[in-house]
């Protein structure tokens, strides 16, 4: 994550070809791929795109403004595995979409809530998937806790939604608030990023203490699933004025998947925002979405060129 760009992808090719050693007659024959590459990039084309800025707390030099495909070409290359074909890069959001859009023809958002989150969606005008990069979005109200985690953090002052919403932060924002109204009984929290969002429930040592780290981390996660369920509203919209249609958000991501109550509070803010309406609304749990799609985007795109 933060070393050397080069030393990245030299590690995806190595994976990749453990992979193709665990089935010995994979390593005989060419192969297509989709590449999934969850970050912001200059897609040029389908199978080509410069990365802009790197997120999550990636940092990996020599790969800002370079095409990954091409990179990890050179990589598959390195490892004599020039046959693996990349015929496809997608965004997770978009592999998530597609996913679930190859069984639901209503699915037309995409959104990933886990340890970064960003969101897609189809466009009607253009027909085109359009990848929002909604974690950038800096217009949010923030908090002192925000303001301080985002000074500490790699890239000040951009990412502010996600710094909001994703499990990346989540657990750090939580422990900043705890520092602040117990500094001398919350001993374990001193540390910077020391609470993990995983742990956000567990965490604690006396009833008191444990009452409230839980009932902070359930303000932190209520937020962030309301800010999230803003965000979506906010695309519907962009997509259906007057939601006159129904329409199917997959969903991928840890946070929206195992952290208890998070999906049924976007359901509810949904359900403040649109009234009645957001029952046209579904949210489809997509687990793994994002490879699924990828390799659906791949097929597609390689049987075009035969």
């Amino acid at each position: 994550m933060t070393g050397d760009g080069k030393s990245l992808f030299s590690f995806l090719a190595v994976s990749i070809k453990r992979f193709l050693r665990s089935d010995g007659a994979w390593l005989d024959r060419a192969a297509d791929l989709g590449f999934t590459f969850s970050f912001p990039m200059r897609q040029r084309s389908i199978d080509s795109g410069d990365l802009v800025v790197w997120t999550k707390g990636f940092r990996a030099k020599g790969v800002v403004g370079r095409d990954v495909v091409g990179l990890l070409k050179e990589a598959l290359a390195g490892e004599g595995l020039e046959d693996i074909r990349v015929f496809a890069l997608a965004n997770d959001t978009v592999g998530t979409l597609m996913a679930r859009a190859y069984s639901d023809p209503s699915c037309d958002v995409g959104v990933i809530i886990g340890t970064g989150t960003n969101a897609c969606y189809t466009e009607s005008s253009v027909k085109m998937i359009i990848n929002i990069e909604w974690g950038n979005f800096n217009k949010l109200n923030r908090t002192r806790y925000d303001r301080l985690l985002d000074k500490a953090s790699e890239n000040p002052g951009c990412q502010i939604l996600e710094k909001m919403v994703s499990g990346m932060y989540l657990g750090e924002l939580a422990r900043l608030v705890l520092a602040d109204l117990a500094p001398g009984s919350v001993k374990t929290f001193r540390k910077p990023m020391s609470l993990k969002s995983e742990y956000m429930l567990q965490a604690g040592s006396s009833k008191k203490e444990k009452a409230l780290v839980k009932a902070v981390c359930g303000i932190v996660a209520a937020r962030a699933a309301r800010i999230s369920a803003s965000a979506m509203a906010a695309v519907v919209t962009k997509i259906d004025p007057a939601l006159s249609a129904s329409h199917t958000i997959a969903i991928d991501g840890s946070v929206y998947e195992k952290h208890p109550g998070f999906a049924a509070k976007v359901k509810g803010a949904l359900k403040e925002l649109f009234g009645r309406r957001a029952s046209r609304i579904r949210l489809a749990l997509t687990k793994d979405g994002s490879g699924k799609g990828a390799a659906i985007i791949a097929a597609v795109a390689a049987s075009g060129r035969r």
